[in-house]
C-alpha cells in the first residue's frame, strides 16, 4: 500500500494499493483518497456524486466525523463540505502543474516537489519523478514578484532598535551587534515592548517567530534552510518556493 497523503502523518496518510497509483489517477484533477478507493475523474459533478457513496447519514456535521473525502488530496486543507472542497481545489491549485509520482502531492513549483520527495519518499528518492500536469504550468512573472514583495511586507517582521526608533535592519547579526553596541544592560523588545537583558534578545525574538529564515507567505520562521523549504513545500504548495533570509546582500566588490 502507498501513503498517498504522507504530509498528514502515518495515521492519516491515506492508503492506496500500488497498482492503483497510476499516472491517470495522479494527473486527474479530482480524486478520492478514501482507503484503497482509487476513483478519479476530471469533472467536479462526477467526484461530488462519488463522495456521496462514502457518506453515512448522521445528525452532526460531516466535518466532525471521519470524512477523508473532505480533505484536499493536494495539501492540508480540510473543507466543511464537498462544495467548498471542490472550490478550493479549482482555485487554490489551479496552477499546480507539477505532480509527485509517489503520492497525491502537487505544487506550482517543481522545486517544491523535489523537496517533498526528499522528505517523504527518501527511500525512493533516486527513482522518484515529477509529472507535468497538462495545461497547469504557470510561468513566473513580474506580477508574482510584486505579489511576493507585498507578502513579505505583511508577513516578515522588521528588526528595529528600540533606542534608535528610525533604525531598521535586514541583517539579523547586524541588528544584534547594533543593540549590543549601546552598552545597555537591558533593552526593550521592539515587538512586545518587554524589557529584557540584551544578551537574551536573540532567543526572545524567536517567541515572535523572528528567525534567520522566514516564510514570505506566513509568519513562520526557522534557523535551518532545509526546514524553511519543507515548510513552504508543505504549507504553501500552490505558491513558488520562496523564503526570506535575514542577511544583507553581499557586495560583488
Amino acid at each position: 500500500m502507498a501513503d498517498i497523503k504522507p504530509w498528514n502523518g502515518k495515521r492519516n496518510a491515506g492508503k492506496l494499493s500500488v497498482h492503483k497509483l497510476t499516472v491517470p489517477y495522479l494527473i486527474a484533477e479530482f480524486k478520492c483518497t478514501v482507503y484503497d478507493c482509487g476513483f478519479y475523474t476530471d469533472t467536479p459533478e462526477t467526484i461530488k456524486a462519488h463522495f456521496e457513496t462514502h457518506q453515512k447519514p448522521a445528525t452532526q456535521p460531516a466535518i466532525t466525523r471521519f470524512s477523508p473525502w473532505l480533505e484536499c488530496w493536494f495539501c492540508k486543507h480540510v473543507a466543511p463540505n464537498t462544495s467548498d472542497l471542490l472550490e478550493h481545489v479549482q482555485i487554490a491549485h489551479k496552477h499546480c502543474g507539477y505532480q509527485c509520482d509517489r503520492c497525491c502531492y502537487r505544487s506550482r513549483d517543481p522545486n517544491s516537489v523535489v523537496v517533498h520527495q526528499r522528505k517523504y519518499h527518501v527511500e525512493q528518492f533516486d527513482k522518484a519523478k515529477i509529472l507535468c500536469v497538462p495545461g497547469r504550468q504557470k510561468p513566473y512573472t513580474d506580477i508574482d514578484d510584486d505579489a511576493i514583495m507585498n507578502e513579505m511586507k505583511t508577513n516578515v517582521k522588521c528588526l528595529q532598535c528600540s533606542h534608535c526608533s528610525m533604525r531598521k535592519f535586514i541583517d539579523l547579526d547586524e541588528f544584534l551587534t547594533h543593540i549590543d553596541g549601546h552598552n545597555k544592560t537591558y533593552i526593550e523588545c521592539h515587538v512586545c515592548t518587554e524589557l529584557l537583558p540584551v544578551q537574551t534578545m536573540s532567543e526572545h525574538i524567536k517567541l515572535h517567530n523572528i528567525y534567520l529564515f522566514q516564510c514570505v507567505y506566513c509568519d513562520h520562521g526557522t534557523i535551518a534552510t532545509a526546514r524553511i523549504m519543507e515548510h513552504v513545500t508543505d504549507e504553501h504548495p500552490e505558491r513558488m518556493l520562496f523564503y526570506h533570509t535575514r542577511v544583507s546582500r553581499v557586495s560583488d566588490d
